[in-house]
């Protein structure tokens, strides 16, 4: 019995391949850091497919990391998605205990940190698919004209009745000055710059990514843990971010 190959495209046997998913980079902000978090996802999941001990601590060094990476990266920029990971706590980093001339960096995969991120994801997204409203249903009536060249019945769509919900009209008291407004600009700037520096961004992904955060940040309370834990990075308050 032949077994159904795994893709249209035989690739030489242990091919390098760089993964980036878009969850790991969701929860880090930093493209170098979602990678190397795959890669260590990667190398415990062999690890602990070696032998049936648990084996969590996987020795790598900057070159061979930028290896896998195939040189997509420098090693300042790995340097940084390193650190990236371990502010988040996503991993943990040793000296070789038992080799004290060894200073190698060994890392472990926090799986129950990583996968709690991902666990707030996942709700967020549930929660906003719920807030979606269904598609509303069109109603089709027969009208009285007819086409005399094919005598076909000509339909009518009425449109559905949509339900308003009138708002009351903020009071005077509530409504922010132009200072305050070009004060709360300036500093969502100042949070973007700081965004792109601190993730090795561009400052136009850092701006969207900041306005995802404060729609994420105001829709669901779920997000709010590990936006602010991001913004602890950088060194501001997520409370910018309340509209």
């Amino acid at each position: 019995m032949t077994t159904k190959p795994k893709s249209c495209i035989q690739h030489p046997d242990k091919t390098p391949l760089v993964l980036l998913r878009s969850d790991y980079l969701e929860i880090t902000g930093n493209h170098c850091a979602a990678k190397l978090l795959a890669i260590f996802e990667f190398w415990t999941n062999k690890l602990n497919g070696m032998s049936n001990t648990v084996r969590e601590w996987i020795y790598k060094s900057l070159s061979c990391l930028q290896n896998e990476l195939m040189g997509e990266h420098g090693v300042h920029a790995i340097r940084k998605g390193i650190s990236v990971l371990e502010e988040l706590g996503f991993i943990s980093k040793r000296h070789n205990p038992h080799i004290k001339y060894d200073r190698t960096w060994q890392y472990k995969l926090e799986v129950d940190k990583v996968q709690k991120a991902l666990n707030s994801l996942i709700c967020q997204d549930e929660q906003m698919e719920d807030e979606i409203p269904p598609n509303p249903t069109v109603e089709i009536e027969p009208s009285n004209a007819q086409n005399s060249a094919n005598n076909n019945i000509e339909f009518n769509i009425v449109p559905p009745k949509l339900k308003t919900k009138k708002e009351a009209p903020k009071p005077e008291l509530f409504e922010k000055s132009e200072e305050e407004k070009a004060e709360k600009s300036n500093l969502m700037t100042s949070v973007a710059r700081k965004l792109a520096s601190a993730f090795e961004i561009r400052y136009q992904d850092a701006e969207l990514t900041l306005r995802r955060w404060q729609t994420e940040w105001n829709m669901s309370p779920i997000a709010r843990e590990w936006i602010a834990e991001k913004f602890a990075i950088i060194g501001f308050d997520p409370q910018i971010l309340n509209e």
